[in-house]
């Protein structure tokens, strides 16, 4: 089931307790990132809208929770570029 706030002041409560403790936010206002996509749905469409985000719904215990919140950027799904050695340098481990 979708949660949204019920009010404003549940909202501030939600927005505190995740996303101002999120990585994607952290990013935005330092400068670095776009705003949070969820949020920003969050506030653009109902909660019965299909494009309402899924991410905010609530846990076993009833609890509302961002399914997508992490204090630490998740590693990049990129491969870490690989240096090769330039030919005739000699390697410090052979």
């Amino acid at each position: 089931m979708k949660y949204r706030p019920a009010n404003g002041t549940e909202g501030m409560w939600f927005h505190h307790r995740w996303c101002d403790r999120c990585w994607r936010e952290a990013l935005y206002h330092a400068g670095k990132g776009k705003p949070c996509e969820i949020l920003m749905r969050t506030m653009e469409f109902s909660k019965n809208d299909p494009e309402y985000p899924s991410e905010w719904t609530y846990d076993p215990d009833g609890h509302p929770i961002c399914t997508e919140f992490s204090k630490t950027k998740p590693p990049s799904k990129r491969k870490p570029k690989v240096y090769k050695k330039p030919k005739g340098q000699l390697g410090l481990f052979e």
